[in-house]
């Protein structure tokens, strides 16, 4: 599947998830880098777990013979609010987060090549959601893991208390093999992101994930940033396999503010996913 562009930008590094990382960055002048690299430079040179997930590859430079490099432009796409048999159904509603919690519909950002579909779902191209799952900054990752791409992929965006941000995402993979395999080395990458011996804000920025719950079909974990440009959330995520398919939902909270139950949301999150 490759669907319209689209990603987010972000307020004082508040997510606005789900506007093309691709637009915030052709407006800062000179070539723009790709996927997961635009999200970083939006967000001070880091991204945070949102923004990776909504970060989507950028236009490429092309030349001419009498000019500079220039910015190839895409035609304005509108993203499309279902996945091949993914629809809004597939993702938790706003209540299964928590009290406060609402839909956010991407506005779009003509600048980047796509315009807002109205609603909180869309579409996204299958081979970047897998590379921006991988968290950056991680101690244990020496290597890129190879995750089973899915046929289809489908985003939902929320707002909760305080304007903190949430992402949801539907992966429909060709056999429940896949699925198997995206969890399994999505629990790997969990496993690999330990916290350094020592801290202090002017260290390289630094993703740290705990573990609270890793099996064959789900990885429950909460993940931080610590360092120089550190973000102000904790990051509840869980990931559920279901069949063919497999369900991936990131909620931030505020640090010291209550977070949810990681428990609570994979069962939504598998029941959702499972329509």
């Amino acid at each position: 599947m490759v669907e319209p562009q689209h990603g987010t930008r972000t307020a004082a590094r508040v997510v606005a998830a789900a506007v093309a990382t691709v637009a915030m960055l052709a407006g800062c002048g000179g070539q723009p880098p790709a996927g997961p690299a635009a999200a970083e430079a939006v967000s001070g040179g880091h991204a945070t777990p949102a923004e990776r997930l909504t970060a989507s590859p950028a236009p490429s430079p092309s030349r001419t013979r009498t000019g500079p490099a220039r910015v190839s432009r895409p035609a304005l796409t509108v993203p499309a609010t279902t996945a091949g048999p993914l629809d809004a159904r597939s993702v938790p509603g706003p209540p299964a987060l928590g009290p406060g919690w609402r839909r956010y519909v991407d506005p779009g950002q003509p600048e980047a090549g796509y315009l807002g579909n109205g609603s909180w779902v869309r579409s996204r191209d299958a081979p970047d959601v897998v590379s921006s799952v991988v968290p950056l900054g991680c101690r244990g990752l020496t290597s890129s893991p190879r995750l089973p791409v899915p046929r289809h992929a489908l985003e939902a965006t929320y707002r909760g208390p305080h304007g903190a941000p949430a992402v949801a995402l539907a992966l429909d993979f060709a056999t429940s093999r896949d699925a198997r395999t995206f969890v399994a080395k999505f629990a790997a990458i969990a496993r690999s992101c330990p916290a350094p011996p020592t801290t202090s804000a002017d260290q390289p920025l630094t993703t740290v994930i705990l573990p609270v719950r890793v099996s064959g079909v789900t990885v429950l974990d909460r993940r931080r940033e610590l360092g120089r440009g550190a973000g102000p959330y904790v990051w509840s995520e869980a990931v559920v396999e279901q069949g063919r398919r497999v369900g991936l939902l990131i909620v931030a909270s505020s640090i010291g503010a209550a977070r949810p139950d990681l428990r609570d949301l994979a069962a939504r999150l598998r029941h959702s996913v499972s329509r």
